[in-house]
């Protein structure tokens, strides 16, 4: 009766509120095999799915949901949102497709379209669908960056800073603001100002800053000194040791300053121990410079390796 599926309804959203995802899923199945015209039931089940972090069951339920209303956008938005977490960019735009046709001023709809722009390098889409979300949510602090990054990618620095700039005041505690700045003066060859950026961000920041002591070391490379930029590719490594570049640098740059080769050696054997298949040019270069070292050694019969 129509009173009993009104009872299983708010007894399958009490599950979800209290996160009883298995019970929610057993309710909502109930109520789909009674009523297949629903597609609520299926995406109430997708979402208990996604509590469990089932990414079968919550991709299969909302499809089911897909197929009982095809134009039910909150199953068009997870599914969007669900092919974009398997990495399927087929399947994410296929939805995303469908669901802006539907409603096309759908907010995390078109935030979605510009993640997934920004990342496959459709720099001109990416700045259209920023353009619309700036008229329905105008001075949202995730524009603001978007549109930073974006800029950025597209060797637009003057419009990146621009940006930038606003959003460093808009939230003082996001260390990476700088960081773009940092690499934003890198650019325009403001070496000075990119260093101050740099060192604002590891600062501020909290997180692993290796990607700003990195920056660090390459302001000093441009301004011919090498020990300090040393100092900092050290500091790179030592707050992200899975960051091959910060190692090659200090490898590359140890060997190009110290006469003494054994440092820039011990740090080469440790990039071709840990990053081996991780770029097979800089490997490439590594190993040859390796051999060279190697060699160089063997023939004034001096002893490399403690």
């Amino acid at each position: 009766s129509r009173g009993l599926g009104d009872v299983y309804k708010r007894q399958g959203k009490l599950y979800l509120t209290k996160r009883k995802a298995n019970q929610a899923i057993k309710t909502f199945n109930l109520l789909y095999n009674v009523d297949k015209s629903n597609a609520n039931y299926s995406y109430q089940k997708g979402i208990a799915y996604a509590m469990k972090k089932d990414v079968n069951g919550m991709v299969d339920s909302f499809l089911e949901a897909y197929e009982v209303d095809s134009t039910h956008i909150k199953s068009l938005y997870q599914l969007a949102n669900s092919y974009v977490k398997l990495r399927d960019p087929d399947s994410t735009w296929l939805f995303l497709n469908k669901g802006l046709a539907l409603d096309p001023y759908h907010i995390n709809m078109n935030r979605l379209k510009v993640n997934q722009a920004y990342k496959e390098k459709k720099y001109d889409m990416t700045i259209k669908v920023l353009q619309k979300l700036d008229t329905l949510t105008p001075g949202d602090i995730y524009l603001v960056n978007m549109y930073g990054k974006t800029y950025y990618n597209m060797g637009k620095y003057e419009k990146a800073k621009e940006c930038f700039n606003i959003s460093r005041k808009m939230d003082r505690t996001d260390f990476k603001t700088m960081t773009y700045l940092g690499h934003i003066e890198m650019r325009l060859e403001n070496y000075q100002s990119a260093m101050n950026n740099y060192m604002l961000a590891t600062v501020i920041g909290t997180e692993k800053r290796d990607e700003e002591y990195y920056g660090m070391g390459h302001v000093n490379l441009k301004l011919n000194k090498p020990k300090q930029a040393i100092a900092m590719f050290e500091k790179a490594c030592k707050e992200n040791n899975a960051n091959h570049k910060a190692l090659y640098q200090l490898a590359k740059t140890s060997d190009d300053y110290y006469k003494e080769k054994k440092i820039a050696y011990k740090h080469y054997d440790l990039y071709v121990f840990q990053f081996d298949d991780m770029d097979a040019d800089i490997t490439a270069f590594v190993k040859s410079r390796m051999k060279e070292i190697k060699r160089d050694y063997f023939m004034r019969g001096e002893k490399l390796e403690d």
